[in-house]
Formats: C-alpha cells, structure tokens, sequence
C-alpha cells in the first residue's frame, strides 16, 4: 500500500515538471494556467499522507519545481488581482441660491407681520398704562384723609398726574358727596343756621331744623357732583386741587405764592391737556347748583340774588378748603413736632415733596498737594531725597564695641 502511493506521488511530481518544462518552452499558456497547476498540485500533496509527503520530499527536483511554480503564480495572482476600490464619502450637495430665493419670500410675512402690529400694540400698552396709573391714582387719593376724618379725595401733590377718565371723575365726586364727613359737616351747618335763624321762612323747631339740613346737604350734593363730576367730565378738565407744596422742582415757594395759588385754583384749573384754563366747571357748577336751590328755599327768598348769593358763599367755601389742602401738611408739622402721628394725607404731599427737593450738596474734598517730580541722575541712577529744610539733623550712630 505505502509503495503503490510512493509510486502515484512520483508519477505526479514527474507529469508536474513536464508540464512546467513546456510552459517554460512554448510560453504561450497564461498565468493562469500556471496558478491552476499549482493549485492542483497542491492539492494532490494534501491528500497524500504524510508518508507519501515525507516520501516526496526527498526528491530535490521535485521540491525545486514546486517552490518555483509557487513564487510564479503567487507573483501573477498578485499582478492580476485588480485593486480595491477606497471607500468614499458621500458628496455634500451645494446649496442651491434659487431655493434660498424662493423660500426668501415665504419667511418675509413672517417677519414683517410682528413688525406692522407693533405700532398698534405699542399704542394699545401705553393707552392701557395711562387708564392703570389713573386708577392707581384714584384709589390713592381716596385714602387721603386730613386727621384721618376729612375727607381729600380731589387733591393730589403730583403735578404731572395723569388726567382721569370721565367715569373716574364722576365716580370721584358722587364718592365725595356721600362720604360719612359731609353728613357731620351739614348737621353742624343746619344747627348754625338755625341758632342764627337764616332763612326765616323754614321756621323753628325740629322742623325747621330739618329743612335747614335738606336745604344744606342738597347745596353741597348738587355743587359737588356738578362742579367736580359733570362738567368736568363734559368740559375736560381735571377736578382735581394739585398742591403746589414748599418747593417745585428744587424750587423753594414761598408762604404767599403758595396762599395766592391756592384762591386762584377756584377759578383756575388743569386740562386734560395738562394745560391751565379757566375754572368753568368749578364757577359754573356753583351757579347751576344755586340755581337748583330755587327748588327747595322758601318761597319770599327765591330770585335771582339767591342764586348769586348761594353760589358765592360755595366758591368761598371751596377757596377756604384749598388752602386747607395746601397748609394742612405744614401745620400738622407744626402741632405735632415730635410726635410719630403722620395722616394720609400729609403722609401722601410728603412722599410726592421728596421728589421736588434739591438734592443735599456733595461735601467736596481738598485736593491732595502735588507731588515734586523726582529727578533722575546723568548716569541714570535716582539721586537720594533732599530732607527739608526744618527735618531735624539725623543722630550719628556710635560703633558698637569690639570684644
């Protein structure tokens, strides 16, 4: 068995080399004839066993035709094996300036639509502000209260307030008339008229002390109402007593401008405007209350002198109350100097007087003497400090002794 493979194994390595001899002479078979030769004698010496291999391996010839057709057909596999191809990455697409274009025109809509409504909202917002801040004023002011029972609603210490919608100043005024204070002010009033018997036709008694009352309340009602609600509102103008206080912008006012301010505001008013005009509403809303009093006074006292008379006596009485609105802060400061009690109202021109006076000076420092320029040497060294004049000799100092 071991001869008859030792005899097939030569007789393969002998057509082996016959085959190479004749690729070598006619050249004319390809390589890759060539590589299958080897290839299939490679894998005949596979199968043979390993006494076969051994066996063949002996032969010198043989082991130098096999190492030669190797070399050659691994050196034409290596010539005919295309390379591989290198990996490439995927182009980024340039961008397209028709694409940009077109979609310009679909973003600009966007853009300029927030654009167009700012103008209206901007407008919206300040018009909300101003109706806000008036509100805020409002409510403000009916806290105001001078010794914490008189009412100040119509008065603020703020010269650039922002002027109050109509129904504020209706509201306002009808607040004002119905306030707990103007019924106490009218029981005292009826009970001096009827002390000093005024209006004789509404007689004594308790009678006549009530149709003083009617009679008086109803006075201060109707010139309320139509004097600083109404007419205001008709005519646009600002109800309102603005207290011109100490000082005006850093601007100290005296006691007299600030008495002659407060008469002429009963014939003198703000617009809405912010502007000064004449006091139509105040002047006329007087008139047309006395007017209603021919209504309700008795009968032998009606005419034209009543009305006159009654609307002069309310434009007096409103000329004594703002220059109560003027002075009051003043005069609290003055009766109660050292005391903690501070009403609303006096607390309310205080707070708006902080920002109309002048700032307190800044104490200016001295400036520091200059310094003498200190001078250099030729030979670019600091020459040493020359002591003054009056700095005392320096002591000498003693050697200290050797031991």
């Amino acid at each position: 068995m071991n001869f008859f493979n030792l005899q097939r194994a030569r007789s393969l390595s002998l057509a082996i080399l016959v085959c190479s001899g004749a690729v070598a002479m006619s050249g004319a078979q390809t390589v890759t004839s060539s590589a299958a030769d080897v290839a299939a004698a490679q894998v005949a010496a596979a199968t043979v066993p390993q006494e076969s291999a051994a066996a063949a391996t002996n032969s010198p010839a043989v082991v130098a035709v096999i190492a030669t057709n190797s070399d050659t057909a691994l050196a034409a596999d290596a010539a005919a094996v295309p390379d591989a191809p290198m990996p490439q990455q995927a182009a980024t697409p340039a961008p397209d300036p028709d694409a940009n274009q077109s979609q310009a025109p679909a973003q600009a809509p966007a853009q300029t639509a927030p654009q167009t409504a700012a103008p209206q909202s901007q407008t919206d917002a300040q018009t909300l502000s101003k109706k806000e801040q008036a509100a805020r004023d409002v409510q403000q002011q009916e806290k105001q209260r001078i010794m914490g029972i008189m009412p100040a609603f119509n008065s603020t210490s703020n010269q650039n307030a922002v002027p109050m919608t109509a129904g504020q100043k209706i509201k306002l005024s009808f607040r004002s008339a119905i306030d707990p204070w103007q019924f106490g002010i009218t029981i005292i009033a009826a009970g001096i008229g009827q002390a000093e018997n005024s209006h004789p036709g509404y007689g004594q008694g308790w009678d006549g002390y009530a149709k003083r009352y009617g009679a008086s309340y109803t006075d201060l009602f109707t010139g309320t109402v139509i004097g600083n609600g109404l007419l205001p509102a008709l005519l646009k103008q600002d109800p309102r007593y603005f207290r011109m206080g100490s000082f005006t912008n850093g601007v100290h006012n005296s006691s007299m401008k600030r008495f002659l301010y407060a008469i002429s505001t009963n014939v003198r008013c703000k617009g809405d405007n912010g502007k000064w005009q004449p006091n139509y509403s105040n002047v006329g809303g007087n008139f047309i209350a006395g007017a209603i009093s021919q209504a309700y006074y008795p009968a032998s006292e009606r005419g034209f002198s009543l009305v006159v008379t009654n609307a002069l006596v309310v434009t007096a009485e409103g000329a004594i109350g703002s220059e109560l609105l003027e002075f009051w802060p003043d005069i609290q400061r003055k009766l109660f100097k050292g005391h903690k009690y501070t009403d609303t109202y006096t607390k309310s021109a205080e707070e708006a007087q902080q920002a109309h006076k002048p700032a307190p000076a800044t104490p200016t420092q001295p400036a520091a003497p200059a310094q003498p320029a200190q001078q250099t040497a030729p030979n670019g060294t600091t020459p040493p400090a020359v002591p003054p004049a009056d700095a005392p000799a320096p002591t000498p100092q003693q050697p200290a002794p050797q031991q």
